[in-house]
């Protein structure tokens, strides 16, 4: 047994070169988009804003994803990460009560408005995305399922790095 472990992990870390940077994350708000109410966070390696016309792309996917099904509460958020190789787009919406539904769409840096799908990578989000995904499901369950009053407006107000600033 200890051969075979060996060389998995010999084949893992050969695919493991870059290593943990740390990103800048940024909130652009809560969009009323439609009937959906939906939070806009970047992430960038350099802590730079999102360009106007990447945070229209990320709100116009948003708007046509969040609310979509028959389940979906007309609640989500959008992260555009600006990434070392492409802008990807991570669509999440809150379904069935206590599910999150997300989609993944990828840009060039340099036409970020021109998106695909990467469904069928079924990558669901990298580390950094994660940070805020894990955040806004614990906030959900506090804010949103927890025995609250006015618990969605709660939970509209609060986000990711509130607590930084």
């Amino acid at each position: 047994m200890p051969c075979a472990m060996e060389g998995i992990k010999m084949r893992a870390e050969i695919l493991i070169q870059r290593g943990y940077e740390e990103r800048i994350f940024s909130f652009y708000g809560v969009h009323q988009l439609g009937e959906a109410l939906i939070k806009v966070y970047g992430i960038s390696r350099d802590g730079s804003d999102l360009a106007a016309p990447v945070v229209d792309t990320a709100t116009s996917l948003a708007s046509a994803f969040v609310g979509s099904q028959p389940m979906d509460a007309p609640v989500g958020f959008v992260i555009v990460h600006v990434a070392r190789e492409a802008v990807f787009y991570v669509l999440c919406c809150w379904n069935d009560e206590n599910m999150l539904r997300i989609e993944v769409f990828r840009a060039s840096l340099s036409a970020p408005e021109h998106v695909e799908s990467i469904v069928d990578t079924r990558i669901v989000a990298c580390v950094w995305e994660l940070e805020i995904i894990a955040y806004e499901r614990d906030l959900w369950v506090s804010e949103v399922l927890g025995p609250k009053t006015d618990s969605l407006r709660a939970y509209l107000n609060r986000y990711y790095g509130e607590i930084n600033e």
